[in-house]
């Protein structure tokens, strides 16, 4: 299990750890239970699974990958919407998050396993599928790519 860190002290109740983690609070049930939209993946009740869906930053996949540096993950990234058209960082999917936290902030990206499992399908040369949160194949590709790792 691997854990992101969170201050929890800031962390008082749910909008707050909704705020912590880059979102809002579009619900307030009638009981007093709140839930946060994550665009794609509908509401989560509890905004620290968040945290477990997507425990990497690029740097964690790199070292999960056996690479010395994010950039050469950012390279298979770049590569993926060149075979495919589609851009993991631009959404929420179930490869990406970005925790950004409040305007003028900079992106707080975060990765699934998924993730890595399908950046290590992309290095390895194998024919990979991105997909939606359905599981629906919105994109194939398998064309070869050099990377250049120290």
């Amino acid at each position: 299990l691997e854990v992101d860190v969170l201050d929890i002290r800031r962390i008082t109740d749910i909008d707050k750890l909704s705020t912590q983690l880059g979102f809002k609070p579009i619900e307030e049930m009638a009981n007093g239970d709140s839930k946060v939209s994550v665009a794609g993946l509908g509401n989560l009740a509890n905004p620290e699974q968040l945290l477990l869906l997507y425990p990497y930053s690029l740097s964690d996949v790199a070292v999960e990958m056996g690479l010395d540096r994010w950039q050469f993950v950012n390279q298979i990234i770049t590569k993926i919407e060149k075979d495919t058209g589609y851009k993991i960082k631009e959404e929420t999917n179930i490869y990406h998050v970005d925790r950004e936290q409040g305007s003028g902030r900079a992106a707080n990206h975060r990765y699934s396993k998924e993730a890595i499992n399908l950046f290590a399908k992309v290095r390895s040369n194998e024919k990979y599928e991105i997909v939606d949160t359905s599981g629906n194949i919105i994109g194939t590709g398998n064309n070869y790519v050099v990377l250049i790792e120290h």
